[in-house]
């Protein structure tokens, strides 16, 4: 699911994404829930996975509209 979410969105924004970027646009800032989600551990939270589901089943470009806006919030702080 996520390999393929990379390739839709290189595919249809001509732009590579990053796993990291993944969980930047879900709200996290380390990528521990998000490696527990890819490897469907047992200790992943339901708030993570709808957070991580909902990113995957976003858009091409609003990921990267919303990637960007993160981007620049964590470039202003």
């Amino acid at each position: 699911m996520i390999d393929r979410f990379i390739a839709k969105v290189k595919l249809e924004t001509g732009r590579r994404i990053t796993r990291k970027d993944i969980w930047t646009v879900a709200g996290y800032g380390n990528a521990t829930d998000f490696e527990r989600f890819q490897r469907c551990d047992s200790r992943v939270t339901s708030g993570a996975e709808t957070k991580f589901t909902h990113v995957l089943e976003m858009l091409s470009q609003d990921f990267i509209k919303l990637l960007e806006k993160k981007l620049l919030e964590k470039a202003g702080k």
